[in-house]
């Protein structure tokens, strides 16, 4: 039982460690991000927001959601309104802007995606971990306080990550609503 204990250890912090790493790699701050975007797209300097996006962090979620939303082009006529439908009215005018709410959300849900991934790889951890102490306690090859104290470490670090979790999905959102007006039409 004691090698069993082991190796969920070693699973637990090799999960763990994968997590912290991709962290690192990532940690880009959305609203710092934002601003630099807003300040370089005042400027008409679009190629230069999508360059930053690019040389920050490419695999970062925040910048994948901007550089989607920067390269996003959505037609200002809706397709499904038929031929006869005038890009200029209230409706179309409208519909355009729901179709580029609605185009965000997906790059904001995919960008959770991989957060979300990467929160249940962290959790997923702390579970080995917890199951290696309680295993460990129970054949008497930890002592209990020790191992009650790794469990408690586990549980703290598994909730810690799912409030960056929530943080993280909101600073998603709220970069996806200040690119909102910079989204480009593709016949205008």
């Amino acid at each position: 039982m004691s090698a069993v204990a082991i190796g969920l250890g070693v699973v637990g912090v090799v999960l763990l460690v994968m997590s912290f790493w991709w962290d690192l790699k990532n940690n880009v701050a959305a609203p710092l991000l934002g601003d630099a975007l807003l300040k370089l797209l005042r400027a008409d300097n679009r190629d230069r927001a999508l360059k930053l996006c690019d040389a920050l962090a490419p695999t970062s979620p925040y910048s994948v959601v901007a550089r989607g939303a920067l390269e996003l082009r959505i037609p200002a006529r809706d397709p499904q309104a038929g031929p006869a439908a005038d890009y200029r009215s209230p409706v179309a005018e409208r519909s355009f802007e729901v179709r580029v709410r609605e185009a965000l959300w997906m790059l904001v849900r995919e960008g959770s995606r991989s957060i979300d991934r990467r929160v249940l790889q962290s959790i997923a951890g702390c579970a080995f971990i917890g199951a290696a102490a309680v295993l460990g306690a129970m054949s008497e090859l930890v002592p209990f306080y020790q191992a009650l104290g790794a469990g408690l470490a586990a549980v703290v670090i598994a909730g810690l990550n799912l409030r960056k979790r929530a943080r993280m999905r909101g600073d998603l959102l709220r970069l996806s609503e200040l690119l909102e007006p910079w989204v480009q039409r593709a016949d205008a």
